[in-house]
């Protein structure tokens, strides 16, 4: 009942390898049974060594990551090396903060009382990290639960699941216990079943809006307690430009926004506002940035624009276009790509 997938680089059509799903059928009864509190039972100095550690291990050799970072998800080299910058800042910072959590404080309180304050592990928490940033949301999601004694399941997007593996194979070689972060490879199915399994205390997730809400209506319906919920759903990132601003800084922060990533995370600009005193300017200023942009390869490392995640978001991409033309928007592409992957900045 395994699925087995050979997975090719959307940059440039390299194998890179073969995947394969869990079978669901033994997931969930598999998890249930590891009751395991190896890694709960570690002191907070230990955790916070094992998670410096693992960033010291990512700092001194990022370049397997590197490279499936551009070419299983498609990031620029510049890209690439901001988010492996992210996923180590990301373990220093939670290995540090769990020091300072974790510690014993008295409260204020009436004369004669004595209040204090501790922590303890919750128990295992589900992480679903997006394939936009495979490497360091997912480091963050797992190192944040993992640094106060909590258990991990990680399940990584399905369109980055060597990404997801190589980040877990990372943890496990710089002392995280197996039992104490379990992968599960699969695609919204998996991730659904997961979210139903009995021994979780809480979720950690990054993607859509309407899958987060899927999780939390799973969460009330499947378990029998109340389940702590973070997800991060993006949003509408707007951007004012007024008379006072340095037009080619605008013009550098506007492209970088909009089109970096090729324009593939929740914080891409999608709103701009410009004075009217300076629009004419400032949009020729733009349009004419987005003509120099390259979009291609980014194996090619002077390359501005790497690929579409897969075929299915580029054809959602292009018929929004299409509906916006049919409108009567007045639309300005940079070229055209004949590339199956690619989109010019539109």
């Amino acid at each position: 009942n395994k699925k087995e997938f050979e997975v090719t680089s959307i940059s440039s059509g390299l194998n890179l390898g073969t995947i394969q799903y869990d079978d669901p059928k033994t997931i969930k009864d598999s998890l249930e049974k590891n009751d395991s509190d190896q890694w709960a039972k570690k002191s907070v100095e230990e955790r916070s060594e094992i998670l410096n550690n693992i960033a010291n291990a990512i700092e001194e050799e990022p370049y397997e990551l590197m490279f499936y970072l551009i070419n299983e998800a498609g990031k620029t080299i510049q890209n690439a090396v901001d988010e492996i910058r992210e996923g180590v800042d990301f373990l220093r910072y939670y290995a540090e903060q769990a020091l300072k959590i974790i510690e014993e404080r008295e409260l204020e309180g009436p004369t004669g009382e004595e209040n204090k304050i501790l922590y303890s592990p919750k128990g295992r928490f589900l992480c679903i990290s997006p394939w936009n940033f495979p490497v360091a949301i997912l480091i963050g999601q797992i190192s944040a639960a993992l640094s106060c004694g909590n258990k991990v399941i990680a399940k990584p997007s399905e369109h980055t699941s060597i990404l997801g593996y190589l980040v877990v194979r990372k943890f496990h070689e710089c002392g995280v216990p197996l039992s104490a972060l379990e992968l599960i490879l699969g695609d919204g199915l998996h991730g659904d079943m997961l979210t139903k399994v009995n021994s979780l205390q809480g979720v950690a997730f990054t993607g859509s809006l309407p899958t987060a809400k899927k999780i939390q209506s799973n969460l009330i319906k499947y378990q029998d307690q109340i389940i702590h919920l973070i997800a991060e759903t993006g949003g509408i990132n707007c951007m004012l430009v007024d008379s006072s601003a340095l037009l080619e800084q605008g013009t550098d922060d506007v492209v970088r926004s909009a089109f970096d990533s090729a324009g593939q995370r929740c914080a891409a600009l999608r709103v701009l506002c410009i004075q009217e005193e300076i629009y004419e300017e400032l949009v020729e200023m733009i349009k004419g940035n987005m003509i120099i942009q390259k979009v291609g390869n980014p194996n090619v490392f002077d390359t501005d624009i790497g690929p579409i995640i897969n075929i299915k978001a580029l054809e959602k991409l292009n018929k929004y276009i299409e509906n916006c033309e049919i409108e009567g928007f007045d639309i300005f592409q940079a070229s055209e790509t004949s590339e199956k992957n690619y989109l010019s900045p539109t």
